[in-house]
């Protein structure tokens, strides 16, 4: 894969896969979003030629400003047009590119099962992953520097302010945005109070819980729902399960890296992608997937 990477000021541009669209393709968003990955991720698949122009995290406006009332990423123009939300641009993309390959299968009743499973994948991973943000898991110093190294990632494609930074870790932890992913059932105000917030269930209970739904959800087949293609599902979850662990960034136990079924299902995935799937260049690529074979799959585990 080549990378062309033009840094201005306030966003960096970035180009990647092979030119196969004559439609200008333009994805904005911030660079370490799993929402903005995620979309990247449909591109690739689909093998869409597009820019990623990064967003400022603290004053989107100066790339944003174009799209009348949005403040949320991810964004993606096609040509002219314009529209946000990671799944409803995957939606916007088999409409646009039919001749390239399906997100959303072939039929309406494939359809809504996909849209099922990424719902299940948002309401789940996303809140794992949020959830890690805001609790810091009883690892404040590992939290803390994850949190450093996040600021310095941003910081090498958009300025963010010293005293920013350096309180990013923080900073993280009260964006309502975030909480509200964590803490669904909580009302956002009360989630600044440790002692209401629904933790009834362990995140170690969480992640465990969430890694026998996601083999369920497998139901035997190479891919999310027993498909044998990968769909806008497979590649939702495959953002969010990755894409702070390619950059060094998440911290903690991880199930699904240790059961054979769900590591080959990542691998198969990956398969559809390039080598650094993520809009970051290879020089922050800092992990990647263990080998199937030196896993040894839980005996309590079922599918």
């Amino acid at each position: 894969m080549v990378d062309q990477t033009t840094t201005t000021s306030t966003a960096t541009a970035r180009t990647t896969s092979p030119p196969t669209a004559a439609k200008a393709v333009v994805l904005y968003g911030y660079a370490t979003s799993p929402f903005v990955n995620k979309v990247a991720h449909f591109l690739q698949y689909k093998k869409i030629s597009f820019q990623h122009v990064a967003v400022n995290p603290i004053f989107p406006f100066l790339q944003l400003h174009r799209f009348p009332g949005q403040r949320k990423v991810p964004v993606l123009t096609i040509d002219d047009d314009w529209k946000a939300d990671s799944t409803s641009i995957g939606i916007w993309l088999d409409e646009q590119f039919p001749a390239h390959p399906k997100l959303l299968g072939d039929t309406p009743q494939e359809t809504q099962a996909i849209l099922a499973l990424d719902e299940w994948v948002t309401n789940e991973l996303i809140a794992e992953l949020f959830r890690t943000v805001v609790d810091w898991n009883g690892r404040p110093w590992e939290a803390i520097e994850k949190g450093w190294r996040l600021a310095s990632i941003l910081q090498d494609f958009t300025p963010i302010p010293f005293f920013i930074r350096w309180f990013w870790p923080i900073i993280l932890r009260f964006v309502p945005f975030i909480r509200r992913f964590a803490y669904p059932t909580t009302p956002l105000l009360l989630t600044l109070v440790p002692s209401v917030l629904d933790t009834n269930e362990s995140l170690e209970d969480m992640r465990a819980r969430q890694r026998q739904e996601f083999v369920h959800h497998l139901g035997g087949g190479p891919y999310l729902g027993g498909r044998k293609t990968v769909s806008l599902a497979d590649l939702s979850a495959f953002s969010v399960l990755t894409t702070f662990r390619f950059w060094g960034l998440h911290f903690g136990p991880a199930p699904f890296l240790q059961h054979k079924d769900t590591v080959a299902w990542l691998h198969r995935v990956q398969a559809q992608l390039p080598n650094n799937p993520t809009v970051m260049p290879d020089r922050f690529m800092e992990w990647s997937l263990p080998c199937v074979s030196k896993l040894t799959q839980d005996a309590g585990d079922s599918s």
